[in-house]
């Protein structure tokens, strides 16, 4: 016999097993239990799982067994089908219990690639800057357009936003994604630059492009009167196309209120609604600590999550702080470290540091 178990994420763990044989690896206020395999719990019940598996606790006189990724069954003695390199490119296969899933496993993809069995590549956007001011992250908004004739009772456009730090002296920046999206927005700040346009959406395509000031989305009171600027939302819409009409070569525009606003080959703007305000928590689901903004791969179904910390935190989620700490090489030169770099390919401050405390 197998169990399902459900381990929340913010719970102390309650004993499955004696106190003689339990373990428990703390970590803030959670807790992580198991059994010895190879001894007996003081109400004299022994663990029979397999020898490459965990046996967590007992129920109705039986082991309750943790098995591996290649294994499966009531004591984790069977091979899954994890076992016939079901996953493409490197993709980490999960074996899935038939009582509550349609498929017999469930393949995790690493970043690039996508489907049933990893086998489909994300669509790859390489972006490089030339004459923008940077900053140290960047926020990419997908926007997907949806159909005349798939319409549904929400007919606004889908966007999915993600995020990432520009490292210290890289001069590209690449984001997958696996979701449909017809534009694509780089936001530095309170800046925005319209970077994809396609009305028709191509998968497993490598995209590059160098950001330029050409194009940026300026803001509405770049472009028009302060008079009308000031008009109500209702007011002042009536005067978005004259924007395009009167200035040839631009690509869009915001007021970074409720629009944001393209121009047609016609030069008429074709505006849609964009929250300029949004919360990053992750429709509700945040894990991140200290405040930090949460960012997800797909509004609905994510597959992945990061979080955007503040000053002072770091940490996958933002659970370490800096504050109240003296300075040190690491606190310094974090940033300057660049991973998956030999020493010798590591910038000149990291050399010199490196020789000094060597």
């Amino acid at each position: 016999m197998s169990a399902l178990l459900t381990i929340p994420i913010y719970q102390d763990c309650r004993l499955l097993c004696s106190n003689k044989y339990l373990e428990s690896l703390r970590n803030v206020n959670t807790d992580s239990c198991q059994c010895h395999s190879d001894r007996t719990t003081s109400i004299q019940y022994k663990c029979n799982c397999s020898p490459d598996s965990v046996c967590v606790g007992f129920i109705n006189n039986r082991s309750i067994c943790l098995c591996s990724l290649t294994k499966v069954g009531p004591r984790c003695y069977l091979n899954s089908m994890c076992q016939m390199d079901t996953c493409k490119n490197k993709g980490i296969c999960v074996p899935s219990d038939p009582r509550y899933s349609s498929t017999n496993f469930t393949c995790v993809c690493p970043e690039g690639f996508f489907g049933d069995n990893c086998e489909k590549k994300d669509v790859q956007i390489d972006i490089s800057f030339s004459d923008v001011e940077l900053t140290q992250f960047i926020l990419i908004h997908f926007i997907k357009v949806a159909k005349r004739h798939h319409l549904s009772t929400d007919p606004a456009p889908s966007r999915i936003t993600m995020f990432k730090k520009i490292p210290f002296n890289q001069k590209i920046i690449t984001f997958h994604m696996a979701s449909d999206f017809h534009l694509v927005f780089v936001q530095l700040k309170n800046v925005y630059y319209l970077i994809v346009l396609q009305h028709e959406y191509t998968p497993s395509v490598v995209i590059s492009t160098q950001i330029s000031s050409s194009q940026r989305c300026p803001h509405i009171r770049e472009l028009l009167d302060e008079v009308i600027v000031g008009y109500s939302i209702l007011r002042r819409v009536k005067y978005y196309h004259t924007v395009c009409k009167q200035h040839s070569h631009l690509m869009c525009f915001h007021d970074n209120e409720t629009f944001m606003c393209l121009c047609t080959q016609e030069r008429h703007a074709n505006c849609f609604h964009f929250n300029f305000n949004m919360t990053y928590d992750c429709l509700g689901h945040n894990d991140c600590q200290n405040g930090a903004q949460c960012f997800q791969d797909h509004p609905h179904c994510p597959t992945k999550t990061i979080c955007n910390c503040q000053e002072c935190f770091y940490g996958d989620k933002c659970q370490f702080t800096t504050k109240h700490s003296g300075l040190s090489l690491d606190s310094i030169l974090g940033y300057h470290i660049q991973p998956y770099l030999s020493i010798n390919q590591q910038s000149l401050p990291v050399k010199i540091s490196i020789t000094l405390v060597t």
